[in-house]
């Protein structure tokens, strides 16, 4: 979808540095010109029911951005075509529909009908429910308008700085802060040589001339155009109001409801101890060495095989860099919390010190470490203020590489393979809870194949992947299912879609023992990133959580990935104190001390939910057995 103003995020984590920005349509396809007569429209409300298109490049995609004629042409073809599936396609999905509106917005402006965009983004932001968004969501655009309706180069700046000065204004500062330091974190995390390398490590190994480019990628390049050569001119000054405006508008300092919640437990407590599995890229357990013991684990490698070692070994090609790799991910965080400080500074004399052929180097770096960092970043929040914890690692091994092999039915049949003994081995190990900060769709398996050329018609392609991803979501649903003495505790994730929408594997199964949980902010609001849906169960704080790394860093950094380990810690916590209940109790404990937010939110209480468990008696729990309580002075193993 082309936003014009939309933080960079990936699907676990938002790290501008590591992925270039994907223009997520989720699907729209080659639609029949309509008819006078035009038959009703079919109604669209799965992702599975949107038709696909695609476009014939004649050059490859980086090399498009010099080929005004080239461009004009696919303008034009994504206007026409994004027309005509909101003409043929009754689409009930918010983000599907925006990204439609957006898309078409972005063709309009290569073309130079500002007014005609202006429109556009006013419609999409129609169904735009995320108050933050929709406030601000007219800032760019009304910059842009106001910048082009001067005649005088000289005077186009100060006509969008104060544009969107006098919008700041009138906003009500308290809804939208965290949004307006995304857009300027957004600005500065990013460049035109960025953008147009961008192209060539995401885009370009996709093209080929005899073949069809799907919608994203060449929806991308035509934004990248746009962004250098209609928009870029004007963002220093757009640039210039954010900064003014977050000046004058600090953080409040009582802002964070979380602290009131927190729990910490003590050896005084006498915690029983509660088995943590942490589902993911690998955990560094050294750095929990005198606070929370640490098993053997289970690894698996890119191909889903059995493998070895706590995290990915370091490849030749970035031994060394790991310092530079984590102040770059220290920075962003920060960059992205609004702080300023060394970290923040090197990161953007970075970007803006970056030529096009540095891009594939440093989004390789900052794609790996993403992956070498997750898992310990979880571990550290699920269990944390709790010695009682034991993590139990589970590694899978996912691919960084900027086009990741595809998933075809063998590798789908070997990843339920290793979920399969990766449940087990969570069951020889008597885990309670797991969490999975983890999550795919059949839109990115289609993505894949279509990266690879598998299956030469779109609509072909589009079966296949999702009777792979069918199988992938009955297969792990059946496994989950199978292990009722194990909470399942999964990130909803970043792509603000609507998981029930897109159907997501493991985010949109729906059982006893599984907790789906969106990011909030510290005070208690959606974050603008987080995906909802009636499949989300809880929320819990996701944004700038500060968080261990591996060597025992630590950086700031958001994602619903952040957010599903408070509600697994909290979760181990009354496992801690009533060892005896079964997941069931725990889902209800969890879920029914959750209060109510503002927007109608199921806000995790932890505090509330162990005082509970301390006392409240659940109907069908019979008091077992108390293990041996763990002191503070646990250790690793």
């Amino acid at each position: 979808m082309c936003h014009l103003a939309q933080p960079e995020s990936s699907r676990l984590l938002r790290l501008t540095q590591i992925t270039a920005v994907v223009l997520a349509l989720a699907g729209c396809g080659h639609a029949p010109h309509a008819a006078q007569d035009a038959p009703a429209r079919k109604v669209v409300e799965t992702a599975a029911d949107l038709p696909r298109l695609g476009y014939r490049l004649p050059v490859a995609p980086s090399r498009m951005l010099d080929d005004r004629e080239a461009l004009d042409a696919l303008a034009a073809a994504i206007a026409r075509d994004a027309a005509q599936v909101l003409q043929t396609h009754d689409i009930r999905d918010k983000s599907t529909l925006q990204g439609l509106l957006r898309t078409q917005a972005t063709a309009a402006l290569w073309q130079g009908q500002i007014d005609e965009a202006h429109a556009l983004v006013a419609r999409a932001l129609e169904v735009e429910d995320k108050p933050a968004l929709r406030l601000t969501g007219m800032l760019e655009i009304d910059c842009l308008r106001a910048a082009l309706r001067e005649s005088s180069p000289d005077a186009a700046a100060p006509a969008c700085r104060e544009s969107a000065s006098r919008a700041l204004d009138v906003l009500p500062a308290g809804e939208v802060r965290t949004r307006i330091v995304e857009m300027r974190a957004n600005l500065d995390s990013t460049s035109p040589a960025r953008q147009r390398g961008s192209l060539g490590v995401y885009a370009d190994p996709v093209w080929k001339p005899d073949a069809d480019l799907p919608l994203d990628l060449a929806g991308k390049t035509l934004w990248v155009a746009v962004r250098g050569r209609v928009v870029g001119p004007h963002l220093p000054a757009l640039r210039e109001a954010l900064t003014a405006w977050i000046a004058s508008h600090p953080a409040p300092v009582d802002a964070d409801l979380w602290p009131a919640r927190t729990v910490r437990l003590t050896a005084a407590d006498q915690p029983a101890p509660v088995a943590v599995a942490v589902w993911d890229f690998g955990v560094d357990r050294a750095v929990f060495q005198g606070r929370n013991s640490v098993a053997a684990g289970l690894a698996f490698d890119e191909d889903w095989r059995p493998s070895t070692g706590d995290l990915k070994a370091v490849p030749p090609e970035f031994a060394g860099q790991l310092d530079l790799a984590e102040r770059i991910a220290r920075g962003d965080g920060e960059l992205w919390a609004g702080l300023d400080g060394p970290d923040v500074a090197f990161l953007r004399e970075t970007v803006a010190g970056l030529a096009v052929a540095d891009i594939d180097a440093f989004d390789a770096l900052n794609r790996w470490y993403f992956g070498y960092i997750h898992g310990t970043l979880v571990a550290d929040i699920a269990s944390r203020d709790n010695p009682a914890i034991r993590i139990v690692p589970v590694r899978i091994s996912l691919s960084d590489a900027a086009v990741p092999p595809p998933i075809d039915e063998a590798a789908a049949a070997r990843r339920l393979e290793a979920a399969r003994a990766s449940i087990a081995y969570m069951q020889s190990e008597g885990v309670r809870v797991a969490n999975l900060s983890w999550g795919f769709t059949a839109r990115d398996i289609e993505d894949q194949l279509a990266a690879h050329h598998i299956e030469a018609d779109p609509e072909a392609r589009k079966r296949r992947a999702q009777a792979i991803f069918d199988t992938l979501f009955d297969g792990f649903s059946a496994l989950i299912a199978g292990a009722p003495e194990i909470l399942f505790v999964i990130a909803a994730g970043n792509a603000n879609q609507d998981l029930d929408f897109v159907r997501d594997v493991p985010g949109s199964i729906n059982l006893p023992n599984v907790l789906s949980v969106a990011s909030v902010d510290a005070a208690g609001s959606l974050s603008t990133f987080a995906s909802t849906g009636p499949s989300v169960d809880l929320h819990a704080p996701g944004e700038n959580i500060e968080a261990l790394v591996p060597g025992g860093g630590r950086i700031r950094i958001s994602g619903a990935s952040l957010s599903a380990p408070q509600v697994v810690n909290a979760a181990a916590q009354v496992l801690s104190l009533r060892p005896e209940l079964d997941t069931t109790a725990v889902v209800e404990l969890l879920t029914s001390t959750a209060t109510r937010s503002a927007q109608g939110l199921a806000l995790l209480d932890p505090r509330a939910a162990v005082a509970a468990a301390r006392v409240r008696r659940v109907p069908g729990q019979a008091a077992g057995p108390r293990p041996a309580a763990i002191g503070a002075g646990a250790t690793t193993r």
